[in-house]
């Protein structure tokens, strides 16, 4: 509760007459203003060359997040034709002495992923308004279209709490309560020197006026933080118990059971890995991801972070991800090597420690070093090991001094993601005559794991992962004249090879054998002597219809010396030609 301007005016005036006549000289004072009070919240706006303009309000310290979409399509970074780079975010925070007031942009995402190259840090500029500004070179390469979804992230500091508000009031009103005693024993005086004063009768009787009128100012002002006080003690009271419900809630919740549906898996890309940490359970110290990394390639990290209170024990230290189902790559891992604290080092078993934040399959991949809410997590990453375990610690209280630095070192493996896997056969078409079979090559990057099916069971394919090769092969009851399809496979990709089992009959001398070729027109029904067998060279082989099926014709071939010849099927003006090899 502050005093109205016309409350202060009588006030000033009461006590400028009253240091007058005692000749008391009082200097001007004059209050600090180190935050900004957030009563109405302070209004962001965020515009941009290519960004729709979006509008926020802040009321806490803390991470906001604002989220706009592109009003056109953009190019960042170093790419050719980048026209994305120069925004805004405007504050309604005008230019005060001391005040500690920041606003910074932490994160800025598109398509889930973090595209800042450094945090942004604000600034009043010359009409003395705090901004934010970022360039081109705020970001790293991305191009999206219009529509996409960008969020910014922003980390606000210096907003006046209702507690700060509450230690003003209490101050004022001991300094207008100081006043009055002031007032009160300059009345005395005042009428001590009643004698002398008499011919300034005047001026008293408007002093004495101001003064009363005064009085009935300070009087509703001090009946007005009463009932302020209990209503803050009110908000107080169900604030605790809010805190202590969601507490209970948090470690009561039991074991989930939740399995994550299967998902395609994705690039990673570049990610953000970031630090949070709790000092001790009464939540003093707090950190939630001031400070991060952002991994780009395989190898060694360390994130590195002052603890600015002592502690007997952690009671929580995890590190957070921008990852999310179906974004790892087949092989990825994230392992914690150890956790410096000042001059010792603990050496972490990763057993457990990877899972969803919240145990949440929607939610990000986080790696838990202490959390007092969290057991271990098995290889869902959801479900628990054991309901009975419900906490970790890795660290196993281990006690933190102020101005110790904590250092978590981890190592992050096989973070390309399977969109690098190619594979390539080295022929896309081939030819296999019945009981043969033909090999086929192919190339294949970014995995040794191949897999190949076919879409015609008379057609077989074998892999051999050594030599890189596939065997084709057509069994003995295929049907000349068939397609199959052959299909390799290494992660999501795939690469194709089109087999036709081709005209020809294999058989050795004084030998029979049975093939079955396509043979438009034919139905079931037909008699076999209604299909009209020529042989180009009858000292060769001798060619019998025995079976006839829908589509096709089933015949017998007799070997009758060696050497080449050709069989020719007919029925009606449709017919098939059979290359006849005799060994």
């Amino acid at each position: 509760m502050r005093l109205t301007k016309g409350t202060k005016k009588a006030l000033s005036l009461a006590l400028s007459t009253a240091l007058v006549l005692t000749g008391a000289n009082v200097g001007t004072l004059k209050a600090d203003a180190a935050k900004v009070n957030n009563k109405d919240g302070v209004k962001l706006t965020l515009t941009g060359k290519t960004l729709t303009e979006k509008d926020a309000t802040v009321k806490e310290d803390g991470t906001v997040k604002v989220t706009t979409t592109f009003a056109e399509a953009a190019t960042a970074g170093a790419l050719t034709g980048a026209n994305f780079g120069e925004t805004k975010t405007a504050t309604d925070v005008k230019y005060v002495d001391d005040c500690d007031f920041s606003l910074k942009i932490i994160k800025v995402e598109v398509a889930e992923k973090n595209v800042l190259a450094k945090n942004v840090t604000g600034d009043y500029n010359d009409s003395n308004s705090y901004e934010v500004n970022t360039t081109a070179k705020s970001f790293n390469d991305f191009v999206a279209k219009k529509g996409d979804a960008i969020t910014f992230t922003y980390k606000v500091t210096g907003l006046e709490d209702y507690e700060d508000t509450l230690d003003a009031l209490k101050k004022e009103n001991e300094a207008l309560a100081a006043s009055k005693a002031a007032l009160e024993k300059n009345n005395a005086s005042l009428v001590a020197s009643k004698a002398a004063l008499e011919k300034d009768n005047a001026s008293l009787v408007a002093s004495k006026a101001a003064l009363e009128k005064d009085n009935k100012s300070l009087a509703a002002s001090k009946a007005a933080l009463e009932t302020e006080n209990k209503a803050l003690a009110a908000s107080n009271s169900a604030l605790a118990a809010s805190k202590a419900a969601l507490e209970d809630q948090l470690k009561n919740t039991p074991a989930p059971t939740e399995t994550p549906a299967p998902v395609a898996k994705g690039q990673m890309g570049n990610f953000n890995v970031s630090f949070d940490y709790v000092g001790d359970d009464t939540w003093g110290e707090q950190s939630w991801g001031d400070k991060s990394v952002n991994v780009t390639k395989d190898g060694d990290y360390s994130i590195e972070y002052t603890a600015t209170s002592d502690s007997k024990g952690i009671y929580l230290m995890m590190l957070d991800t921008d990852l999310y189902y179906g974004s790892l790559a087949d092989n990825f891992a994230l392992t914690v090597k150890n956790v410096k604290i000042g001059d010792k080092t603990y050496a972490i078993d990763n057993k457990g420690c990877w899972g969803f934040a919240d145990q949440t399959v929607s939610k990000n991949y986080r790696f838990n070093i202490v959390n007092p809410w969290n057991g271990l997590f098995d290889k869902t990453g959801v479900n628990w090991q054991d309901e009975k375990v419900t906490t970790i610690d890795k660290l196993n209280k281990a006690p933190v001094k102020a101005n110790d630095k904590i250092v978590v070192n981890f190592n992050v493996t096989t973070k390309k993601a399977s969109s690098t896997v190619s594979i390539k056969a080295a022929k896309s078409k081939v030819s296999v005559a019945p009981a043969k079979s033909a090999t086929v090559k192919y190339t294949v990057k970014g995995t040794s794991t191949v897999k190949a099916t076919s879409n015609n069971k008379a057609v077989t394919v074998k892999v051999n992962k050594s030599k890189k090769n596939v065997t084709i092969t057509a069994k003995k009851t295929a049907v000349m004249g068939k397609t199959a399809t052959i299909t390799l496979k290494a992660g999501s990709k795939k690469s194709t090879i089109k087999v036709t089992v081709a005209k020809t009959a294999n058989v050795k001398k004084k030998k029979t054998a049975n093939y079955t070729v396509a043979l438009a027109k034919v139905t079931k029904k037909v008699k076999a002597k209604k299909i009209k067998v020529s042989v180009k060279n009858k000292k060769v082989a001798k060619v019998t219809v025995k079976k006839i099926a829908k589509g096709q014709v089933t015949f017998q071939v007799k070997g009758l010396k060696k050497g080449k010849t050709t069989a020719t099927l007919k029925y009606g003006k449709k017919s098939a030609k059979v290359s006849v090899v005799v060994k």
